[in-house]
C-alpha cells in the first residue's frame, strides 16, 4: 500500500514523496506530514486554506488517487474527491446523484470543451464505476 508523505507541509512550497508504509515511518520527522489513506486527505484538506503551498500539494496527491481509485477504499472517499474536484473546477452538482452530474455533464457535452472536459467526464464515469464496485463489496 502507498502512503504520500509530504515534507515541509507548513513552508509555502511543500513535496510528497509515494512510500511504502515502512518507508514512511522512517523518513518521517516533524515537518513531514503523512497522507496514508483518502480519508486522511480529505480531513487535511478541510482543514487546509485554499491558497496555501499545502493545498497545491493536496490537490496533485487527490489528482494521483482519482487517477488510480483502486487505492480508495470506500464509497464516501471517492464521493469525497470527486465532490471536492467539482467544487474546485466550479462545478455545481446541484444536490444530485454522480450518476446524474456525469449524465448533465455529458448532454452538456463539456468533452468537447477541450481536455479538461474531457479528463473530468472520463474521471467522473471512472468514480462512478468505482463506487458501484465499493457497494458491491459491502
Amino acid at each position: 500500500m502507498s502512503v504520500y508523505l509530504i515534507r515541509n507541509y507548513r513552508s509555502a512550497q511543500p513535496v510528497y514523496s509515494i512510500l511504502t508504509a515502512a518507508e514512511a515511518k522512517t523518513e518521517r520527522d516533524a515537518n513531514a506530514l503523512v497522507i496514508p489513506s483518502a480519508h486522511t486527505l480529505l480531513l487535511t484538506y478541510v482543514d487546509c486554506d485554499d491558497g496555501s503551498g499545502l493545498y497545491h500539494t493536496l490537490r496533485q496527491i487527490r489528482n494521483q488517487m482519482l487517477s488510480d481509485l483502486d487505492q480508495v477504499h470506500s464509497a464516501a472517499e471517492v464521493y469525497g474527491l470527486i465532490y471536492w474536484l467539482l467544487r474546485e473546477m466550479g462545478i455545481d452538482h446541484r444536490g444530485e446523484s454522480l450518476e446524474d452530474t456525469v449524465e448533465r455533464l455529458a448532454d452538456l457535452e463539456i468533452e468537447k470543451s477541450g481536455p479538461n472536459g474531457q479528463d473530468l467526464l472520463h474521471c467522473l464515469q471512472a468514480a462512478v464505476e468505482r463506487i458501484d464496485e465499493l457497494t458491491l463489496e459491502d
